[in-house]
């Protein structure tokens, strides 16, 4: 037998709410450390509760290693986008300039 779905949705019994994020809490923590283990990745795990308690796993010996990289990627891909963006522009100002040529060859070709 396989388990019923689940409707997600905010648990209106805080006791049940509590005991709630306590397991699936437990179950992601415990999730994280096995791919960490089988896939060698790197892992960070960072939860806060609804009074702001931090829950956190990092599968290397600091959180910080994994957020510093974490850091250099997001950075790295934010120049990435804004360099696609300003190529982007500069293919459509190539493009329009084309065509500015194009009819400008045509008009003198009129006039001669």
């Amino acid at each position: 037998m396989g388990r019923g779905k689940v409707e997600v949705k905010q648990i209106e019994n805080k006791i049940s709410r509590q005991v709630t994020f306590s397991k699936r809490r437990s179950g992601l923590r415990k999730k994280a450390h096995e791919i960490s283990v089988l896939c060698d990745a790197q892992v960070a795990f960072i939860v806060f509760n609804n009074k702001g308690k931090l829950f956190e796993f990092s599968s290397e010996s600091s959180m910080k290693i994994i957020l510093e990289r974490y850091e250099r990627h997001a950075h790295e891909a934010q120049l990435d986008g804004a360099n696609n963006e300003s190529q982007g522009n500069l293919s459509l100002d190539c493009f329009k300039l084309k065509n500015k040529v194009e009819v400008l060859e045509r008009n003198l070709r009129y006039i001669f």
